[in-house]
Order: structure tokens, then sequence, then C-alpha cells
């Protein structure tokens, strides 16, 4: 069965907070782990919640942001970045993608542990990689319009 997306607004993002990029949640067969993760941790964690939201306004107000202590791109994968939480443990993959809108397109969330162990944030870098491919190879098919907060995707090759 193939993989099916749709881009989401984030839960808490202000479209003011949009200004160059929207942000987007990415939703994988029904399922979106960004705006699930971002409700457990307002619920656990509201300081390190309010953290993310500060950064998420910072990237969606900015060109691209080069300052590690807010954003990482990851040295294996190209195109993935990490979104880092000062002085905490939350983390979010995600990507530029240029459709219709220019949009940073959050893929997976990442909780790094105290006895923090590289091999488990590198296979969650693996996995966004993957995700990432496949929603661009998906994208690459078929054009995705945006309308009142729903993705509605067109063949863009023609029939016949």
């Amino acid at each position: 069965m193939p993989t099916k997306f749709k881009l989401l607004k984030v839960s808490g993002v202000k479209e003011e907070w949009e200004p160059i990029h929207k942000i987007r949640a990415l939703e994988i067969n029904g399922k979106c782990p960004v705006n699930t993760f971002l409700e457990r941790l307002k619920n656990a964690n509201y300081g390190e919640y309010k953290k993310i939201f500060k950064v998420l306004k910072l990237i969606g107000s900015n060109d691209r942001i080069k300052n590690s202590n807010y954003v990482k791109p990851h040295k294996k994968h190209t195109g993935i970045y990490e979104l880092v939480v000062k002085k905490g443990f939350s983390r979010i993959s995600f990507f530029y993608y240029e459709s219709i809108n220019s949009n940073i397109v959050c893929i997976t969330p990442f909780r790094k542990e105290k006895d923090y162990k590289p091999r488990k944030q590198d296979l969650f870098f693996d996995r966004s990689a993957e995700i990432m491919d496949k929603f661009l190879t998906v994208a690459t098919h078929r054009r995705i319009l945006y309308y009142r907060g729903k993705s509605f995707f067109r063949h863009s090759r023609t029939d016949g």
C-alpha cells in the first residue's frame, strides 16, 4: 500500500509567525507524529513546549536560520535539519519544501535522553530522510494545492 501524505498546520503556530515560510506538520497514513508530540509535550513540559514554538517562530519568519543554537543541518542527510531546543531534550526533524508556498515540513519528533545514545539519534535521522525522500517522490509526481487547510492531490501528467 502506498504511503499517503498530507501537510497540516502545526497546532499552536500563529499565521503571523509565517511571513516567509509556512510551518507544516507531515501527516503520514493518517497519523501526525509532530502534532501528537507537541500536544503531549504541552501537558508534560510547558517550558520546553514554549521553547519549541520560539524556534518555530524564528524559522517561519527568516529565510534560513544558520545559528546552531536553533537549527542544525544533518551531516549525513542533505536537506534534513534538526530543530534544537536550547537547554532542552526535544528535537524535531524538518526540511524546506518549495511548492506553491515556501514550506518548512516538520517530519518527526525526537527526545534526546540524558543517557544520550548516538545510534538512536542516527536511526531517527535515517527514518526522517527516508520519509522526506518518499514525500518528495510523491510531490514530484503530483502537485499539492492548499485550500483552507486541506491538501488536494492532482496528477501533474496528462492521461491519454
